[in-house]
Order: structure tokens, then sequence, then C-alpha cells
């Protein structure tokens, strides 16, 4: 019970930004064999979950530790709620390597096929995890590869589930060289352990050549451009005095790094999800500011928005030209996908959520509603003079079935993420969601082109290997921006994946059970 959760916690270290993945891979074996002795007490359900349950505790504090961010941002109104990225979102997420356990011991075998049984029930509460409630598929196992990489490249044709899944036997393979009950037969040890080199060489090998050759670039090319400035400070300066001018900074910040050079600058210009810290279209003259300085070129950007002065706000990305003013957006996206408590009110996506939420305290109820309103599912954007994208806001870039479901026949150059990971902190939160995002590219075959606030600002070819990112410069406000010019990537042939992901996904699961099945004479 003491190891479990340490086990959990070194398991980290596979992730990004560190993707020390035999880590990983002993923290795997390590749950296999606590699992094994947890299997043999005479209430075995109840150990087995806990055990499962005690190593996600320690897997998801450690792992998302940077969720308590958020609430040191407004330390006066939220630093109460401290306790619940601390202590109930890695209890509440541990429940999932619990049920793991908890079905794991049901198939349960004494010998080596052990393994497929731990592999199949870590894998597809995995796939719950990334579905109930909304849905977090933060650091699926899968994701221990780093993106761009040989194995990475799995993700192409199975996904990242799918490569979860693989991973997951991988890792789990060598705990059946040995057991507790001395039944498994020399040969029949070594099955899973032969069967883990010849499927990691195969995958090894399949990335590998797909990764052999430099991406081609197109002739179109794109200015990605962020303030930096902290999140806390939007508003206020850092000892937290209200400041009025900081919007008006940002502005001018964001139009001196936009340039104003029509001729030879990027015909593209992108800004990050909530650029400015207001409704710009109920500024004319912000606008009227913009569009000046933006000439005859396209900026994509983040901003809240909201019809006519409506209560219902909305996450948006707009697409913005010369003719803005007069005629309004180009384009416009509504997030679909939702950060629950921070964008997402507890009624929307618990069960009895409309009816408990008046029983929750006044500050939470502040917590769990942001007024924000959700849009319809995303698709690609098309506008004359730029390249078509699939617009991705912030948290959905965790979502392998939004891209592949968005694009269908109608398939874009590239993905645009647009994020504010300020949000994250300032050490593995923001380098993981752009690992993730990066994963995205890889399933779908298209580049990915990010602007992630006080994140990781890049450009990424179609099999996730990073063309240019950019370096924060410390500007006279002490903020960190950024300004990248890049060429975009040309777009990858569709990937098995994203042709045939419900195939896939049913094959996936079929063979870990033949497997298993087979196993059971081991």
């Amino acid at each position: 019970m003491l190891i479990a959760p340490l086990l959990g916690a070194f398991a980290n270290l596979g992730f990004a930004p560190f993707h020390i993945w035999p880590a990983t891979a002993l923290s795997i074996i390590g749950l296999v064999w606590l699992l094994d002795g947890a299997r043999e007490q005479q209430n075995w359900g109840r150990s087995v979950f806990f055990r499962g349950w005690l190593w996600g505790v320690g897997f998801y504090l450690v792992g998302m530790h940077w969720m308590v961010f958020p609430f040191l941002t407004d330390p006066d109104q939220f630093l109460v709620f401290i306790w619940m990225p601390l202590i109930l979102a890695p209890a509440g997420l541990g429940l999932f390597p619990g049920l793991a356990g908890l079905i794991a011991g049901w198939m349960w075998h004494p010998g080596a096929g052990r393994v497929f049984a731990f592999a199949l029930a870590y894998s597809a509460t995995e796939l719950l995890r990334g579905w109930l409630f909304g849905g977090f598929p933060w650091n699926w196992l899968g994701t221990v590869w780093a993106p761009g990489g040989a194995m990475s490249q799995t993700a192409a044709l199975v996904g990242l589930w799918g490569l979860t899944a693989l991973t997951a036997f991988l890792f789990a393979a060598p705990a059946a060289l040995a057991d507790s009950q001395r039944t498994s037969r020399g040969l029949a040890r070594i099955v899973p352990f032969g069967l883990m080199i010849v499927l990691a060489t195969t995958f090894w090998a399949t990335g590998a050549r797909r990764i052999a050759t430099p991406p081609d670039m197109t002739t179109q090319a794109v200015r990605l451009v962020d303030v930096g400035i902290p999140q806390s400070e939007k508003w206020r300066d850092a000892d937290g005095n209200f400041v009025p001018d900081n919007a008006e900074r940002m502005l001018e910040e964001y139009l001196r790094l936009m340039g104003d050079d029509f001729e030879s600058e990027p015909r593209l210009v992108i800004w990050p999800e909530g650029a400015l810290p207001y409704f710009l279209f109920e500024s004319p003259e912000t606008l009227s500011r913009i569009t000046e300085r933006l000439g005859d070129r396209h900026l994509i950007m983040g901003g809240l928005h909201r019809l006519n002065f409506d209560p219902e706000v909305y996450n948006a990305l707009f697409v913005i030209d010369d003719t803005s003013l007069q005629q309004a957006q180009k384009a416009i996206y509504y997030k679909h996908r939702l950060v629950p408590f921070g964008e997402m009110a507890a009624a929307d996506f618990i069960p009895f959520g409309r009816e408990l939420s008046g029983l929750l305290p006044s500050g939470m109820q502040r917590l769990a509603r942001l007024g924000v309103t959700p849009g319809t599912f995303p698709a690609p954007i098309d506008v004359e003079g730029a390249p078509s994208f699939l617009p991705l806001i912030c948290y959905e870039a965790l979502f392998p079935e939004l891209s592949k479901n968005a694009i269908g026949d109608n398939r874009p150059e590239m993905l645009v993420n647009i994020s504010i990971d300020a949000w994250f902190g300032g050490f593995i939160g923001p380098e993981q969601h752009y690992a993730q995002a990066r994963y995205r590219s890889i399933e779908t075959g298209l580049p990915l082109v990010r602007v992630a606030s006080r994140g990781v600002t890049a450009v990424v070819d179609g099999t996730g290997r990073e063309v240019a990112a950019a370096l924060p410069q410390i500007n006279q406000y002490g903020w960190q921006s950024v300004q990248l010019d890049a060429q975009i990537p040309t777009a990858l042939a569709a990937t098995t994946y994203s042709s045939f992901s419900e195939f896939i996904l049913i094959f996936v699961i079929f063979s870990i059970l033949i497997f298993g099945i087979i196993s059971l004479r081991l």
C-alpha cells in the first residue's frame, strides 16, 4: 500500500518533458506484481482495487500537480479550494486505475496470461477516462513516446488509444518472467516477452520508415504572436494591484509584434486564445487599430464573444481581415469541448448536476460557472486567401475524435491550436499539453500550427516533428513575448487511423482478447 503510490509517481518520468519511458515500464511491472500479491488475498477484490487506486493517486498527484495554478491566479477568491486539485482530483482520477485493477483481478490468471488481462483492463479504463463526464484523456500511456519519434508513429495506424493499449502490454510483458504461483512453465513465461520484442521492433521499424525523410514545405508562411502576459496580470500587476492599462499594453504589444511590412511578412498571423481581455467586436476603436495594422493579411485570434450583448458568452476563434470593421469577422468558431469547472458548470457534466448544484457553497458555484456556452462540433474553416484549417481551442487538442471526426471528406491543409497555457504553470503542464497536441498531427497526417500563451508556440509537421518553435523574449513589461515566422509543412496523405478508426478500435480489443484466451493455456 505504501509502494503503490510511489510507483505511480515514478511513472511520470515517462511523460513530457522527460520521456524516460523505462521509468514508466518499471512502474507498470511493479503494479502487475502488486496485483499478483493482492490476487492471493482472501478478499482479493478490495485488495486489487485499492492497490490500483493508490497507484493512480500517486500518478495523478505528481503528473497533474499543475492543476493548482489556476487556483493561484486569484488566491483571495479561490485559494480556499486548493484541496480540489491536491486531494479531490487525484483521488477521483485514481478510481480509473483502481477499476482497472478490479477488472484485471476478475480476469487474472496465475500464469503468463495475466499480463494480457492487465493490458486489456488498463487500456479499457483509459478509454473510459477519455469519455466519461466529457472526458479527460491527459497523459494516456501512449504519450510516453516522444511525438515525432519512431514509436509515436504507431498512432497513425491505430490512434493514440491503440498505442496506449499496445504500450500497456509492452510494459507489462516483462512481469510474466516471474510469478508467485510457480505454475507457469519456463517457455510459457517468455511468450509475452518474446511477443513484446516482436511488436516493439515491428512498430519501431514502421515508424522509423515514416520519418526517414524530412518534411516537405508549402510556399505559405505564418507569423505566430503572443505577448506572454501572466494570466494573473491581465487585469493586475505582479503585486496584485489593479492595472487598467494592462489591456492597452497588451494591444500595443500585439500590434508591434504583428508588424506592418505588408509586402515581405507572412500573409497569415495567429494570436492565442483569449488574446485580449474584453469583447473585441464591442470595441470598434480596437478593431479599427487591428485591421489598419493588419493590411491585406488574415488574422486568426481567440477571444470572448457574444451576440448583440446577449448573456450567452462563447470562447471563440475569429478570422479577421481588413474588411472586418465594416463586415465583422470572416469566419468564427465557438469552442465545443469545454473545460469542467473552468468553463463548464458541474450541472452540465455530472449526472443530476443541476439538482445538486444548489447544494454547493457560493464560492464553488462561482468556480463551477464561468458562463461559457459550448458551440457546435468543430469543422474545417476555408477562407479565401488563407490556408484552410481545423480550429482547436486549448483543451480540445486532447481529444482524438474531435480532429478525426471533424475532418471527414473536407480535409483541411492544417490544424490550428490556440491556447492559454499560462493556466498550466511554468513546468510540466505546458510541455505535456504541447506533446499531446502533436499527436493530433500524427493521427491525421496534418501539420499543426500552435500559439499557446506562455506555453510552446510552434509549427509541427504531419508526423509530429517540430519544424519551428518560438523562443520567448522578455519585453519591457517583463512578459515572455514571442514572434515566430515559419513556413507551413505540406499535409501528408490521410492516415490509416483517420480513415478506419472504428474498425481499428474493435481490432485492438479483439487482438488483446484473443492473445489473452490463448495465454490461459500457458
